[in-house]
């Protein structure tokens, strides 16, 4: 149930972004529940070619796709806003933080 859930979140993100070019993608990228919820929640680290999104929710995450934490995210199943995963993300060390947004939001639009 929640993968089609998250699947109509996708759609609509990617009814929002620009599809005339693919968008970067990750080298590797993993997402995992967070079970444990231990704090600090949101631990967010990055270091040169990786970023660790720890005790996270994906709205947040999605809020920093698009470089705007004001954004509203609306419409999506409650668990984007509860559940917490952790998430990591590697690519090329001499990738700058602009397309290591746009790479975050290749995570969201299928």
């Amino acid at each position: 149930m929640r993968l089609i859930c998250f699947g109509l979140l996708l759609f609509v993100a990617q009814a929002t972004t620009d599809t005339s070019a693919p968008l970067p993608q990750f080298d590797v990228a993993s997402v995992k529940p967070n079970q444990r919820l231990e704090q600090p929640s949101n631990n967010w680290r990055q270091s040169p070619g990786r970023t660790d999104y720890h005790n996270s929710q994906i709205a947040p995450l999605i809020k920093a796709a698009w470089g705007d934490f004001s954004l509203p995210v609306e419409g999506g199943p409650r668990w984007i806003l509860t559940d917490r995963f952790d998430v990591v993300v590697q690519f090329p060390v001499d990738t700058r933080l602009t397309s290591s947004r746009t790479r975050q939001r290749s995570c969201y639009v299928p």
